[in-house]
């Protein structure tokens, strides 16, 4: 998780995004379901990335 955060706040959302995408991949294909601990951080970092793409506060999804 750690990686997808320090993308975001390193002014790099497309690789914050790019990573939040390969890791939902990942789960799917695997049928691993995301660790109860990082929910918080993916909402966080995927209502950043929404906000990014979206300033009127619409949702993109979450990945």
């Amino acid at each position: 998780m750690r990686a997808r955060g320090e993308a975001l706040r390193a002014g790099h959302p497309e690789r914050a995004k790019d990573l939040l995408d390969a890791a939902r991949r990942l789960r799917e294909a695997t049928g691993a379901p995301l660790p109860p601990g990082e929910c918080g951080d993916v909402d966080r970092i995927q209502a950043a990335l929404n906000l990014l793409e979206d300033p009127a506060g619409g949702t993109l999804g979450r990945s």
